[in-house]
């Protein structure tokens, strides 16, 4: 059951795919275009520069193997929890599971 409720969730737009599929009828084309091309390149940009980052600290620090498999796992989760948390869709369908007996 929660695999449906997975991927129907998936599939269902949110209040910001609304957004973004209503600037064209509200500025028009062309202006959204402009303003899309623009935003993916700092959005893009700024993730790349994120990903460089990170792989630079990564290269230079040497841990423990058992300490950096429980820290990789503890960064993925935490992952997982900040890009959800702007989801409302995952608050709204997680909780009848999280209080169901």
């Amino acid at each position: 059951m929660q695999l449906v409720v997975a991927i129907v969730a998936g599939l269902v737009p949110g209040p910001d795919k609304l957004f973004v599929l209503m600037q064209p009828a509200i500025s028009g084309a062309r202006a959204w275009r402009s303003m899309a091309v623009t935003a993916s390149k700092i959005v893009g940009t700024a993730y790349v520069l994120y990903l460089a980052t990170g792989a630079f600290r990564a290269s230079g620090a040497e841990a423990s193997p058992a300490a950096s498999v429980a820290d990789f796992r503890r960064a993925l989760y935490l992952r997982g929890v900040v890009m959800n948390i702007p989801n409302p869709k995952v608050a709204i369908f997680s909780w009848p599971s999280c209080h169901s007996s």
